[in-house]
């Protein structure tokens, strides 16, 4: 972790990868089901969007308790227990 960021180069590279999973799924599927008109045609499609909106959302919350985690730490460090809530 570099001073004053809250996330690792691997971290950040691991959640630009995931992104970009789940966009290239959510794009594919919308791809795939746009032109069909019929709604037995379009559900793998719409499922395979709903994987790729899945993994990226759960890579972003993976991310953000990631990065609370880490300025958690950084304020550990800065000013010991004193900010405990006590």
């Amino acid at each position: 972790m570099t001073a004053g960021a809250p996330w690792t180069g691997r971290q950040v590279s691991i959640i630009v990868a995931l992104n970009a999973v789940g966009a290239v799924a959510i794009l594919g599927g919308w791809v795939w089901s746009s032109g069909r008109t019929v709604l037995d045609d379009q559900i793998p499609a719409t499922t395979l969007t709903v994987a790729g909106l899945v993994v990226a959302g759960l890579a972003n919350i993976g991310w953000l308790l990631a990065g609370r985690k880490g300025l958690a730490r950084v304020k550990l460090g800065l000013f010991g227990q004193a900010l405990d809530g006590r």
